[in-house]
């Protein structure tokens, strides 16, 4: 059952159904695909479906992923004997530790899996593990200006409400809203919340707080909060798994939802009583990790697990740009607001700057956008921002370092990864 859940239903499920094929339940697994049956009880030399699992197959299931010889030993065993279906097993997979019987997390465990840079540019937010380092932008000693550590999991997201002086960040089933003068807690949520906060957004006009309610293969929940009196305002399941970035065009009459269930989708904002999904966008072949629209909310960029970058029209709603050619996942996109730049992070360590954004003519392209890598670090990234102008450039690592290059590519400053206290940034040489 878990092999089943974590590997097959992401695909074959009530919404996607790939091949016309739904395993989400025995009768429907019986039922088989197009082509007929897939699993024979008792007969796993004759069931497709382990026949797929085979390195060599053509076609290979899962598409990007290899399943080990002791998982495949597992199905083919459980076909044998019946290939009995166990409903408390799916339900008990995955199931989420209550808040309060957290453990503290190593100190050691420090990544960036966030970056924040206020909409003025003069602040940066690095989360990093379970804690939130504040830094002023403009300083020349770059001493962080403050530290918050309030949570109990690692931070996942960080977003700013400039309107109201604001700065909201997400961990394991809580968000934290602080004030950006003070510093101080001004509010925790955690009423409903089932998983982790993987991204947050304002509304552009900071009335409402938009959330990403996030458990792997189970669901993924758009959670909506009223900022004067943070009640939630309302809520609905975007996805059939986990939600892993979602972001508010900048007219606000928009939401983008990016899924583990290789799904991006577009919703309507016009009425928050009553969502209606206006796009569905399955041009990725893996985890959609990280979406954003452009400043004149005429494109939405996402990335993901499958090494690509896509470009989508968002009046027509077709794929306008896809830059397929990078090295290694990648796990996060931001532009610039002046609409010239894209960054991505990638899991190579480098950081790409993308430009001069034209639909490609369909035999090339990796032509659709001019694409240059900065100076890799030494680490995978997780987060990326960038400044207004464009002028300036941050990502944060697995190891819990922050790099500051210039949009040349020259690096400006590291914050090197310190735990539990943060120093200074140190000048690069």
């Amino acid at each position: 059952m878990v092999i089943l859940k974590g590997n097959c239903f992401g695909c074959h499920n009530v919404e996607k159904k790939k091949g016309g094929l739904l395993l989400t339940s025995r009768s429907d697994v019986l039922k088989g695909s197009k082509n007929g049956p897939v699993l024979i009880p008792g007969k796993a030399d004759q069931s497709k479906i382990l026949k797929v699992l085979a390195s060599d197959s053509d076609p290979h299931m899962p598409p990007k992923k290899q399943l080990s010889d002791k998982q495949i030993a597992t199905l083919q065993t459980w076909i044998e004997n019946g290939a009995d279906w166990d409903e408390k097993a799916l339900a008990s997979f995955g199931t989420e530790t209550p808040l309060d019987k957290l453990g503290p997390l190593p100190q050691s465990y420090g990544p960036v899996l966030a970056l924040a840079l206020s909409p003025d540019g003069k602040r940066l937010a690095v989360a990093r593990g379970g804690e939130i380092a504040l830094y002023d932008t403009a300083n020349t000693n770059r001493a962080s200006i403050a530290q918050l550590r309030e949570h109990r999991d690692a931070v996942q997201s960080v977003a700013w409400n400039s309107a109201e002086n604001l700065l909201a960040s997400g961990s394991y089933r809580e968000v934290a809203i602080w004030n950006t003068e003070s510093w101080k807690l001004e509010q925790r949520l955690t009423n409903e919340l089932t998983g982790r906060i993987t991204s947050l957004a304002f509304s552009p006009d900071g009335a409402s707080l938009f959330g990403a309610d996030a458990m792997v293969t189970k669901s993924g929940v758009v959670r909506v909060w009223q900022t004067k009196d943070w009640k939630l305002k309302s809520s609905w399941e975007a996805h059939r798994d986990a939600i892993m970035s979602l972001d508010v065009s900048h007219d606000g009459k928009l939401l983008a939802t990016a899924s583990t269930d290789k799904q991006v989708k577009i919703w309507s904002l016009s009425s928050l009583s009553n969502q209606v999904e206006v796009a569905k966008f399955e041009g990725h072949m893996g985890h959609v990790l990280g979406a954003g629209f452009s400043p004149d909310d005429s494109m939405l960029a996402t990335v993901g697990a499958d090494k690509v970058l896509n470009l989508w029209d968002t009046k027509t709603k077709e794929q306008k740009i896809t830059l397929p050619k990078h090295p290694a996942p990648l796990t996060a996109v931001a532009w610039a607001a002046n609409g010239k730049s894209l960054v991505s992070a990638c899991e190579d360590g480098a950081v790409r700057v993308y430009t001069d954004f034209k639909a490609h003519s369909g035999k090339e392209q990796s032509e659709g956008a001019q694409m240059r890598a900065l100076p890799a670090t030494d680490d995978l990234l997780y987060s990326v921002a960038i400044s207004s102008d464009g002028k300036t450039i941050y990502a944060g690592t697995h190891d819990g370092a922050v790099y500051v290059w210039n949009s040349d590519g020259k690096l400006k400053w590291k914050l090197p990864p310190q735990t539990p206290r943060f120093a200074t940034l140190e000048a690069a040489e």
